[in-house]
């Protein structure tokens, strides 16, 4: 409920008030953003496949530890910031999280094969056999998931521990754009773009992500609503999905 609760403060919570976070970054939806979300494109059009686009791992860590917050007194804190005209912001929070037990916290984010069930709104999730990522350094995988009311999202990507960076465990994934450009629209919409990265300490989580559906496959109304809504509600979602993992890391197996 919780997390369902911080998905649902998209429409309601424009600035993240209710997230109990500090929030740094953009305070309101830009008009011409939303201007962009509605402008129309050619069935089947994406973005250019750039470098850039390519959003790789690496590049997207580079940006977060330029940007991740210290921890506040209240506990959580949280940055955002734009990158290269994309239709969401970029975001990382960092939670408080005393004793916390680091290695059963990165064993339970790479253990792709049991996030139904113990993730919230992960509908399907299977391993992909991929001789480039191997347990349990690295691991590729297709992920479909749920966004009540809105849409479910699925994608192909790829998920490696870093290991150590700036005194963090470093787990981090990146999309695969040709196998997600493969997959069935009837199933999900399709991602455009996916990268993300859970730092963990003993005392301390952070969460980043950057993502966004592809347009065409669920239509101009619902990519105004799970873009420019999503940037309202990443702080609530930020401290919801660092609640979660924490909590299915302290469970037994």
């Amino acid at each position: 409920m919780a997390r369902q609760r911080a998905l649902c403060s998209v429409l309601s919570d424009p600035i993240g008030r209710s997230s109990g976070l500090n929030v740094r970054g953009p305070g309101r939806i830009g008009q011409d953003r939303l201007r962009r979300a509605f402008q129309p494109r050619t069935a089947g059009q994406r973005m250019a496949p750039t470098k850039e686009r390519i959003m790789s791992a690496n590049t997207f860590l580079d940006r977060v530890f330029a940007k991740l917050p210290a921890l506040s007194p209240g506990g959580t804190d949280f940055a955002s910031w734009t990158f290269d005209r994309r239709p969401t912001n970029e975001g990382v929070g960092v939670v408080s999280t005393p004793g916390l037990d680091v290695e059963r916290m990165a064993a339970r984010v790479m253990d792709v094969g049991h996030y139904v069930g113990n993730v919230d709104y992960v509908v399907e999730c299977r391993v992909v056999a991929d001789p480039a990522a191997v347990p349990p350094t690295a691991v590729r995988f297709y992920q479909r998931v749920k966004v009540p009311v809105l849409a479910e999202i699925q994608m192909e990507l790829v998920l490696t521990d870093h290991g150590l960076r700036d005194g963090w465990r470093v787990l981090a994934w990146h999309q695969l754009d040709e196998p997600t450009d493969r997959l069935d629209p009837k199933r999900g919409a399709r991602s455009e773009y996916n990268v993300g990265a859970w730092l963990l300490k003993n005392d301390r989580v952070a969460y980043a992500l950057s993502s966004s559906p592809r347009k065409d496959d669920v239509g101009r109304l619902k990519f105004a609503a799970l873009t420019t809504g999503a940037d309202a509600g990443a702080p609530s979602l930020v401290r919801a999905s660092v609640a979660g993992m924490v909590a299915w890391s302290k469970r037994s197996a």
